[in-house]
């Protein structure tokens, strides 16, 4: 009997990897979201994008998916009440 899945695939770890990447630039968190400014240069190379493309001192805007600190509290306080 051969194996016909060369690599095996945890798909619980592989879950919570994009659940966290996504989670953490939802939320804007600087130590683990993978919106930064490495990121945003890969896109001012490849020529898409522009609106996300960082300036000459290497500040960028948030993207529109990034939740403002006021949004963010309105979702944690919800949740409390739960």
């Amino acid at each position: 009997m051969t194996n016909l899945l060369c690599h095996c695939l945890n798909v619980i770890n592989i879950e919570k990897n994009v659940y966290d990447n996504v989670l953490y630039t939802i939320l804007n968190d600087p130590k683990k979201s993978k919106d930064y400014l490495k990121a945003r240069k890969v896109l001012k190379e490849m020529g898409i994008r522009k609106e996300l493309w960082p300036d000459d001192k290497g500040i960028f805007q948030p993207s529109l998916f990034s939740l403002s600190k006021a949004k963010k509290k309105n979702i944690f306080s919800n949740i409390e009440k739960y």
